[in-house]
């Protein structure tokens, strides 16, 4: 699989979609049990997003919230069986908003405004600060983009992100994590197709960006993941 997302929930980490070289874009969920150190597919209710990849997916309270990223415009199975190059193989971006509920195995598509909305996008980031989840970069059908938007998962309303100072450059595949009051952005793929290695910190209390002075820093990637412990360390995992 590529570009799937993982998030822990319970001691459990829950897997959705991404892509199979076997079986293309998915749309399953499975989770591993760090306990037992097993997985499992999940049966889902409700109504589950379309196979996809490069999306993002946060946890609120007790909820995971999966938005955007990209796929084909109908079911993966249909596609697979399709002889032509018909509207089964047509592919697009999402911004679209599903809300899964771990207790109740279960898919909710709220129905919320586009008023505000990021663009259908995909390899962008997505955090969680104070009930918002925080939208920033990633990738459309014209090019990459240094966006931030922010939804309140609360009334599950868009809203332009209102920062300062200079934004991080246009970027996708990056990878975000908050640490407090603090949204860690590092890494991604530049609209020059090269990689970077910058390191950039948004205050979401004062909406100041600025980015750290560090003695020595990893190389550029275009794809990492970079998780922070209680401690405040940084650690970094990269595999492009």
């Amino acid at each position: 699989f590529v570009m799937q997302l993982l998030v822990l929930w319970e001691k459990k980490l829950y897997l959705f979609g991404g892509l199979n070289r076997d079986i293309g874009w998915n749309n399953d969920v499975w989770v591993f049990d760090t306990e037992t150190e097993k997985w499992s597919k999940l049966m889902t209710l409700g109504i589950r997003p379309s196979p996809r990849d490069k999306h993002s997916a946060v946890v609120w309270n007790d909820k995971i919230i999966v938005f955007g990223g990209f796929g084909p415009l109908c079911d993966s199975n249909e596609e697979e069986e399709s002889e032509d190059e018909g509207d089964c193989a047509k592919f697009t971006w999402f911004n679209d908003t599903f809300i899964f509920d771990p207790s109740l195995c279960s898919w909710d598509a709220p129905k919320i405004s586009l008023v505000n909305c990021p663009v259908p996008c995909a390899a962008h980031s997505a955090t969680v600060f104070n009930d918002t989840m925080i939208v920033f970069g990633g990738k459309d059908c014209k090019s990459r983009n240094q966006n931030l938007h922010a939804l309140n998962l609360t009334t599950l309303e868009w809203s332009l992100y209102q920062d300062a100072g200079a934004r991080p450059a246009p970027r996708s595949f990056h990878s975000a994590v908050q640490y407090q009051q603090f949204m860690l952005v590092f890494g991604g793929r530049l609209n020059d197709n090269n990689h970077t290695n910058q390191l950039d910190v948004l205050d979401c209390i004062s909406g100041g960006w600025y980015t750290p002075v560090a003695e020595s820093m990893p190389p550029s990637r275009g794809q990492c993941g970079i998780a922070v412990l209680e401690n405040g360390t940084l650690f970094m995992f990269w595999w492009f």
